[in-house]
C-alpha cells in the first residue's frame, strides 16, 4: 500500500498558497557551477541540506547555493541519505515532516539538495504515489525536481530540471501557455 495523501491545509495555516519546493540532487563540481550560475539571480527563502557524510556532498552545494542566493542555509539531520537497507518508507518518515513544517512555514520558494533516495521518498509521500512508482522517477545529478504548495494540495510542476521556469504556465510537456479553452 503507497502513502497516504497529504491531508487538505488548514485555513489558519500558510499551506496551500503557491510555496514551492525545490528539491536537487547534488552532482559534480561542474554541475555546481552550472547551478551557481543558474541560481545566482534565483530568490530562495532558505536552503535545506543534510550534515556531511562520507564523500557525499549535499551540505556543501547547499552552502554555496544559499551563498549565492542570499539565503539561510540549514543542516538538518533528517535529511541525510537512507543508512544501509534502509527502507522508503522509514526515509520518508524522518525527512518528509521536516519539509512538510517549512511548506506552513510561510516561505515563498524552499530548495533542499538531498540525496536521489531522500528525493523520491519525499516526492512519493508528497504525491502520495506507492515508493515502487517513485523509483522510475529519474532526477539527473544537478537537477531539480519542483513541488508547489498549491490549494488542492502538492502538485509536480516540473521534474529533472535544471532550474525550473518562472510563471504560471503549464507544467505539462509540449503544453502552451496562455492558451484558454
Amino acid at each position: 500500500m503507497g502513502p497516504a495523501a497529504c491531508p487538505p491545509p488548514s485555513p489558519h495555516s500558510s499551506r496551500g498558497k503557491g510555496c514551492e519546493l525545490w528539491l536537487q540532487r547534488p552532482g559534480n563540481q561542474d554541475d555546481l557551477e552550472r547551478s551557481l550560475a543558474l541560481f545566482a539571480t534565483t530568490s530562495i527563502s532558505i536552503v535545506y541540506s543534510a550534515p556531511r557524510v562520507l564523500d557525499l556532498d549535499e551540505a556543501d552545494w547547499a552552502e554555496e547555493l544559499a551563498a549565492v542566493c542570499a539565503a539561510p542555509h540549514e543542516v538538518l539531520s533528517e535529511l541525510a541519505p537512507a543508512r544501509e537497507r534502509e527502507p522508503d518508507d522509514s526515509v520518508a518518515a524522518r525527512a518528509w515532516p521536516v519539509l512538510e513544517r517549512a511548506l506552513g512555514a510561510g516561505h515563498a520558494r524552499i530548495l533542499a539538495v538531498v540525496s536521489r533516495d531522500v528525493l523520491r521518498a519525499c516526492v512519493a509521500r508528497a504525491l502520495g504515489m506507492s515508493f515502487e512508482h517513485a523509483s522510475a522517477l529519474r532526477v539527473d545529478r544537478g537537477c531539480v525536481v519542483l513541488l508547489r504548495d498549491d490549494p488542492i494540495g502538492l502538485v509536480l510542476r516540473r521534474s529533472n530540471v535544471l532550474l525550473p521556469e518562472e510563471g504560471s504556465g503549464t507544467a505539462l510537456p509540449g503544453g502552451r501557455r496562455g492558451v484558454t479553452g
